[in-house]
């Protein structure tokens, strides 16, 4: 039996070298993020299994390369991806390895221990450090200024979500702002010096873009408010 296919919008381009793809994914959305890394190489960040169609569209882009798994919870359909590009590595948290591994996926590395020389420069990651069950790499596409995040940062509008799904993400802290949510904050982070910590080489990054895997796209100020919405990590 063929798996199913979740919905998504069709491939769309922010910058140069820096495209996504919306899908639907319960209540809130995510998000695959697609990335030139140079010499016609492609990145793909948190994976969303799509048709033939949209597939050879991505092919068009380049050569799928790296298959980048930022945290547990994304990883579904990362192995979709290693079977169609064999030639791909691909990559999860340390973290998160033996996890990964047990649920079959076809691990080549890590992002903490096997960062391949050639991304250096193109793509950069930072470990979050001191996160319960689910640990998240965060990335830099250097090329485009743009970081890219998983869970870390949620920005839902109301207007995109429906009255339950409105209704849940109020009592998270969740819609119509930008940053880490009330539930990350509370029950994701154990360490808060350790996430801070961690954080220290993403304020060290040039970026103004940050593409996250659930609500709209921050386009402007992106470094800015992001510190800012991590501001609480300071009181530790």
């Amino acid at each position: 039996m063929t798996e199913a296919i979740e919905p998504y919008q069709p491939l769309r381009t922010l910058a140069p070298g820096l495209h996504v793809v919306d899908g639907e994914w319960g209540p809130l959305g995510r998000r695959m993020t697609v990335m030139d890394v140079g010499d016609g190489a492609l990145a793909i960040h948190s994976a969303i299994r799509m048709r033939e169609a949209d597939l050879q569209a991505l092919e068009a882009l380049g050569r799928v390369r790296w298959i980048l798994v930022p945290n547990p919870e994304h990883s579904t359909e990362a192995g979709f991806y290693a079977a169609r590009y064999p030639g791909a590595k691909l990559l999860v948290p340390a973290e998160a390895k033996a996890q990964l591994a047990k649920a079959g996926l076809p691990i080549h590395g890590t992002h903490d221990h096997d960062w391949p020389a050639e991304l250096l420069g193109k793509l950069e990651r930072a470990p979050l450090r001191g996160l319960r069950w689910n640990p998240e790499v965060v990335f830099l596409h250097v090329a485009s200024k743009t970081l890219v995040v998983c869970d870390l940062a949620f920005n839902l509008a109301a207007a995109d979500l429906g009255w339950a799904a409105r209704q849940l993400m109020r009592l998270n802290g969740a819609v119509d702002t930008f940053g880490p949510t009330r539930f990350f904050r509370s029950m994701i982070i154990v360490d808060k010096k350790k996430l801070a910590d961690s954080l220290y080489q993403v304020w060290s990054w040039d970026f103004e873009r940050v593409v996250v895997s659930h609500g709209r796209v921050l386009e402007n100020h992106g470094k800015e408010r992001l510190r800012a919405s991590c501001a609480f990590l300071s009181s530790t």
